[in-house]
């Protein structure tokens, strides 16, 4: 699948038009975003808890700046266990809504 993003996409869309009662899906702009946070119930159950499991977790991104005169830079983000990753990426780049956000792996 990963050979043909346009089919991932449409799979995805497919899916989240499938849940419009708990995501908000923009098609003009690709993008998914949760109606509501997570239950405290789930946040609670994740396994935060275990003995091995670490508090906060470091990550390396690229920051790809919008201008081609600005330098492609490496960052390294914390993230502790309370915290989604988006958000810490959000912050980083000075966003409010982690939904505005574009990924690329």
């Amino acid at each position: 699948m990963e050979s043909s993003p346009l089919l991932v996409m449409s799979l995805i869309i497919e899916a989240a038009k499938r849940l419009e009662d708990s995501l908000l899906f923009s098609e003009e702009k690709l993008s998914l975003k949760r109606l509501a946070p997570h239950p405290p119930e789930i946040i609670q159950s994740l396994p935060k808890n275990e003995p091995n499991f670490p508090e906060s977790i470091s990550f390396e991104a690229i920051r790809v700046p919008s201008s081609a005169e600005k330098t492609v830079e490496p960052v390294i983000l914390n993230a502790s266990s309370g915290n989604y990753y988006l958000d810490v990426i959000a912050k980083e780049l000075g966003v409010e809504d982690a939904s505005k956000v574009l990924i690329s792996r």
